[in-house]
């Protein structure tokens, strides 16, 4: 079962989540599991939390939360198609991340002439300058 982004590995615990992945990638044969448990609301025995972590070893999930009695992993779910054609980044004030909104472009309309060639860009991604320049 995929987990919430933000439920899974909280910030608490991003040092100790970054050492183990070093970790496994210098020892890609050891079975290191990080494994967040909420104590609140996750009967934290020591015998629930073995069988959990053994359990994701198993399903080769090197990270995993243990809700209540459900053990999830991280995921990534395609984005929704909000808009259709061609579309941009843009961002109407600096300060924050989420001023950045997805907007329509205008078609081209144009054909590409002889010497040109028209490209379709499926993946886009955030350089840190294009972090940097909406703060």
């Amino acid at each position: 079962r995929a987990a919430a982004p933000a439920r899974l590995l909280g910030t608490s615990h991003a040092g100790v989540s970054a050492l183990a992945r070093c970790a496994r990638t210098e020892a890609p044969s050891a079975s290191l599991v990080c494994l967040d448990v909420d104590g609140a609301r996750t009967c934290s025995s020591p015998a629930t939390l073995v069988h959990a972590a053994d359990l994701a070893a198993r399903l080769g999930e090197p990270e995993a939360a243990l809700v209540g009695s459900t053990l999830t992993a991280p995921r990534l779910l395609a984005a929704a198609q909000a808009l259709a054609g061609p579309i941009r980044l843009h961002f109407d004030a600096r300060g924050a991340l989420t001023n950045l909104r997805v907007v329509s472009q205008p078609a081209g309309g144009c054909a590409a002439e002889p010497d040109e060639v028209e490209l379709h860009v499926r993946s886009v991604g955030l350089n840190f300058r294009d972090v940097l320049n909406v703060l």
